[in-house]
């Protein structure tokens, strides 16, 4: 009981005198109490279903209704209420058969001396036992979810197994835990494991109170398993550990490190394939356009339309295959050379880019504003690529008497994102993931020239960097490109 705390008290007693004499006989004690009287079953009954009670006090024997019913009546609720007999005239035998019967002291009405002592100490016990009970709940749902759980657990002290859940069993191929509990955890890891466990691991758990790795495993059978383990270090010494197979997630990894090492090659093999396809379709391709050529000077007019017509075919194919190859050139280009990064001024790259630009922006009385820019570390060379062909595209395809185009910038999270917004003719959103594939064209050759691989390098540069390239558009309405950059040199 706490301080201040009423005692919730059940009597019953048919005598009122003789329970004012027991009540004065607890308040006397200092005892705080809230206390009901009763007489008959039925009320007592309805009282100890409706209301909490820390004591009970039963008359040995009433009319109709006596202290070895009512004992039998608590027993039967799983209530565990200190029960407590007082009699006038009880007799030894009599007061040993209830003590037997599970009542927990008895008294005389003429000595209660003693009375508020021993419902202290039977309120106090009572209380002890059901926080023993609510440990025990408490401890079994426990256990229950740690039986539950999926992943293998073990409590280890002085180097041998003191529990094994289910799961852990199984894991190591046992079917039960006294196969293992007492015995050395050694003989379930290999010698290698043992050994570093024992001389690196568990000195530094015993700083850090908790570790997680992998070792390898032998089940039963002997078989061996790529185990991850975390470990904790309780106050007394006690190591829980919990594990799980990852031999699944091994043989992912190692597939995955092997499909990205072929991918690499096969990178590498198809970049030097562009490269060099590229590089000696050169040469047989001047020589179509140059006797092409020579064919249009000597033989003018000396064929017919046809013959003319058919010759000019040969010109313009040439001509657009030469341009296939030297984009194609530029595109390998960007994986093959080699990627050196350095601090780079994005509006001194930016100035260099409009300088090169300058015959075409005046021609088409272009209007270029920009945000303050940052210097990021990049690759200059291959920075100055992107904005070359972005910008490029943004005049050539703009219909507006006067092309505009803004570049601003934003930071978020680590990251720069650069966007270059245009008045131009705009993309179908269908297609704004389309534009970056290489040779990939929206618009007839006649309309508006190109090879379509210029967003494709684009793509390719910001891809390299570590950042993403995206366009934000509607047809007739102008686009906005976005391409992120990390602002630190994670790249």
């Amino acid at each position: 009981m706490t301080v201040g705390e009423s005692l919730q008290v059940l009597l019953i007693e048919d005598s009122e005198d003789d329970a004012l004499l027991a009540i004065r006989a607890l308040k006397s004690s200092h005892l705080r109490l809230d206390w009901q009287r009763v007489q008959t079953v039925e009320s007592f009954c309805a009282l100890l279903k409706d209301q909490t009670w820390d004591v009970i006090i039963a008359d040995y024997h009433l009319p109709g209704f006596d202290a070895p019913a009512a004992l039998e009546m608590v027993q039967k609720s799983d209530l565990d209420i200190p029960f407590i007999v007082i009699s006038g005239a009880i007799g030894e035998a009599a007061a040993v058969e209830m003590m037997k019967a599970g009542a927990h002291d008895y008294f005389m009405k003429d000595n209660l001396t003693r009375l508020a002592e021993a419902i202290r100490r039977e309120v106090r016990d009572a209380k002890v036992r059901q926080e023993h009970r609510d440990a025990e709940v408490i401890l079994k749902q426990q256990q229950a979810a740690i039986e539950a759980v999926i992943d293998g657990i073990a409590i280890v002290k002085a180097g041998t197994y003191l529990y094994l859940n289910h799961a852990y069993l199984e894991l190591f191929g046992y079917e039960d835990s006294t196969e293992l509990v007492g015995k050395s955890w050694h003989s379930l890891y290999i010698a290698e494991d043992v050994k570093r466990l024992e001389n690196e691991i568990f000195p530094l758990l015993a700083q850090e109170q908790s570790w997680r790795g992998e070792a390898i495993a032998i089940r039963k059978d002997g078989s061996t398993f790529a185990q991850e383990i975390s470990l904790t270090l309780t106050e007394d010494g006690t190591i829980v550990s919990v594990c799980r197979d990852i031999t699944q997630r091994k043989q992912t990894e190692q597939q995955l490190k092997q499909l990205n090492a072929d991918l690499l090659f096969s990178n590498q093999e198809l970049g030097q394939f562009a490269y060099v396809a590229s590089h000696d379709l050169q040469e047989p391709l001047r020589k179509i356009r140059s006797f092409a050529e020579l064919l249009s000077e000597r033989y003018q007019d000396q064929l017919d339309d046809v013959a003319d017509r058919y010759i000019s075919y040969i010109t313009n194919g040439a001509i657009r295959l030469q341009g296939l190859i030297d984009d194609l050139l530029s595109y390998s280009r960007v994986s093959q050379a080699e990627f050196n990064v350095q601090e780079t001024n994005l509006e001194v790259l930016l100035q260099q880019v409009t300088s090169d630009l300058e015959t075409l922006i005046e021609t088409r009385g272009v209007i270029i504003s920009m945000d303050p820019l940052p210097t990021v570390l990049a690759n200059p060379i291959q920075i100055q690529q992107l904005f070359q062909n972005l910008l490029s595209n943004a005049i050539k395809y703009c219909q507006a008497e006067v092309p505009k185009i803004h570049i601003g910038i934003t930071q978020a999270h680590g990251t720069w994102t650069i966007a270059i917004k245009d008045n131009g003719i705009g993309i179908d959103p269908q297609f704004s993931e389309r534009i970056f594939v290489i040779f990939q064209r929206l618009h007839n050759r006649n309309t508006y020239t190109g090879t379509g691989i210029g967003l494709a390098i684009c793509k390719k540069i910001i891809e390299r960097h570590g950042g993403q390239i995206w366009v934000d558009s509607q047809e007739g309405q102008g686009s906005t490109f976005f391409f992120s950059l990390p602002s630190s040199c994670d790249i």
